[in-house]
């Protein structure tokens, strides 16, 4: 079997849309040239390949200059895909899947239009793709990878290792490159589900390379194209040791289990605590909620203006209320993504909006598309009108329209068609609970025929303040430490920042915007006193932690 090994570099932009560094220097070297070193080492490979735009093929032939890679010029611009694997791949940078509509980190930097052209000119019986940015490729993986696929014959037509994004790399049957440029489909449309001709998981079918625990559980990224990643990247390099693959998964894990970034991934903001639905019994809402809000426009922009500034960070609009509900909502999208500059990426790196799509008007339509939302995350629980109606409005006091929303929806799809604009991906959501569980599997499979994706959460009963609705328990039987005061932060309506996402009730605050940035109170003293006290398994935790059960949730 004849392997080659291709790299789609790109010197402006990434698939992520984020800058790219991919001509920095790290530790000496720039980090194209880093990466195809990493991936020439593989002995049984046969060439390597970088593809870059024809308008950077100097500085990328100056870049790789001293190496054994090849350069592809090409003018076939972004794949068709792109814009929907930057949307989706957002919400989950740190694992190799969980993106978005079964998005993987394949799909970033894998261009198959690119790599069939090149097999139409280059002898190749596979082709393994590797991230260009990915400066901690193990070639030891990639030669596993490779023998594996020898050894499985005609099982299957495809090589990969589960593992951090940029340990690992895929590799791929000419024949299934070029089936899928033909069909124009990212390589995620493999690993995605189908209701119409389901399949076991492709981690359990002869594809996958079996490898150790360390690197299969491992998570965080390797791929040098945000602040974050690479700040990981320096940190796994800073000893002189090399480290083998098993060592930096252990790493990972580790900081996973324990390790507390110097700024939160997640911030959610709390618009209002208005809701169309105030009796809904699957989320706090209504009178069980103080009323905060509606959110001050100073407030907004100084959280955005932090927010910008990083090139990494997810903001949802959300907490507990509809943020539809907000009268200024379009200047909160304004600030937090200026519409002249979100075609280019600008404002915050991922924006979603989490509401029951009750407003969801014409107008406000124009507003998620204009400031390209990525995400629109519909909070449905339902299948059917009647268990819609029974879970949003129970005592039947107001009309729960579960059709007149569902309008809406198709709506929004046609003015995106309209546009050619895949955002904002639509994420309808189902509670699992005991009211609507016999729905679970038509709402799932009708929703990934229609859209592709569905989200399926455990209901939460916020540390046993709302009647438990719940089917089984979760948590897993051993505490550990609590990821979310790790991960999120939550800035309510009425401009306090709380200890968790759970504190509906605001009464476990750490500061206001109003007095302090966002950085300054994750840092602050009251929130790394909580952290110390999980982390030691201390018995001096706030009350709002001791009857959680959601502290294993990223």
């Amino acid at each position: 079997m004849r392997v080659i090994a291709a790299l789609n570099a790109n010197l402006d932009r990434t698939p992520v849309g984020t800058r790219s560094r991919l001509a920095d220097e790290l530790g000496g070297a720039t980090i194209l040239a880093r990466t195809v070193e990493r991936v020439s080492q593989i002995s049984s490979i046969a060439g390597v390949f970088v593809f870059c735009p024809s308008d950077q093929l100097d500085r990328c032939g100056a870049i790789l200059a001293h190496t054994r890679a090849t350069t592809c010029q090409h003018n076939a611009g972004p794949p068709p895909w792109s814009n929907l694997v930057c949307s989706a791949r957002k919400w989950s940078l740190d694992g190799w899947r969980g993106g978005i509509g079964g998005a993987t980190s394949f799909d970033e930097y894998t261009d198959v239009r690119l790599i069939a052209g090149l097999l139409e000119t280059t002898k190749a019986d596979a082709v393994l793709s590797v991230p260009p940015g990915a400066v901690l490729f193990d070639p030891a993986l990639g030669e596993k990878i490779i023998d594996h696929r020898k050894a499985i014959g005609e099982e299957a037509k495809m090589s990969f290792i589960q593992g951090p994004p940029g340990l690992t790399a895929v590799l791929l049957d000419a024949d299934v490159i070029r089936e899928l440029s033909d069909k124009a489909l990212p390589i995620g449309a493999i690993f995605g589900y189908k209701p119409e001709s389901p399949q076991k998981d492709m981690i359990f079918e002869p594809c996958c390379c079996p490898t150790s625990s360390d690197v299969r559980f491992g998570t965080g990224r390797l791929i040098a194209d945000t602040d974050r990643a690479i700040a990981r990247i320096e940190r796994l390099s800073s000893s002189r040791a090399k480290l083998s693959a098993e060592a930096i998964g252990r790493l990972l894990i580790e900081e996973d289990e324990r390790g507390c970034e110097t700024f939160p991934y997640e911030v959610e903001i709390e618009l209002t605590t208005d809701d169309p639905y105030p009796s809904g019994v699957l989320r706090p809402r209504g009178s069980r909620v103080p009323t905060r809000g509606p959110i001050s426009m100073e407030h907004v922009r100084k959280v955005a203006s932090e927010l910008s500034g990083r090139d990494d960070i997810l903001c949802v609009l959300g907490g507990f209320g509809d943020p539809l509900c907000h009268p200024q909502l379009s200047a909160v999208l304004e600030a937090l993504r200026p519409s002249e500059l979100a075609a280019t990426g600008g404002g915050v790196f991922g924006l979603a909006v989490r509401t029951s799509a009750v407003d969801l008007t014409a107008e406000v339509i124009d507003m998620l598309i204009a400031h390209r939302v990525d995400v629109l995350n519909v909070t449905l629980d339902a299948w059917t009108p009647e268990t819609y109606q029974d879970l949003q409005s129970p005592g039947g006091e107001m009309t729960a329209n579960l059709d007149a929303v569902l309008e809406s929806l198709d709506r929004l799809a046609a003015a995106k068609a309209d546009c050619l604009s895949v955002a904002p991906l639509v994420v309808p959501e189902f509670c699992k609970s005991r009211d609507n569980l016999h729905e679970l599997d038509d709402f799932y499979d009708g929703w990934m025929q229609r859209l592709g994706i569905a989200s399926i959460t455990g209901f939460n009963h916020f540390g046993q303040r709302l009647e438990d609705r719940g089917l089984i328990k979760m948590a897993p039987a051993a505490r550990t430490p609590c990821r979310r005061v790790r991960s999120r932060a939550l800035v309510l309506a009425d401009g306090r920042v709380t200890l968790c996402d759970q504190d509906f009730e605001g009464k476990h605050t750490i500061g206001t915007i109003e007095e302090s940035t966002m950085g300054e109170l994750w840092a602050g003293e009251s929130l790394s006193q909580v952290r110390e006290a999980h982390v030691s398994g201390s018995a001096e935790l706030p009350v709002i932690c001791g009857s959680c059960e959601e502290w294993h949730r990223p």
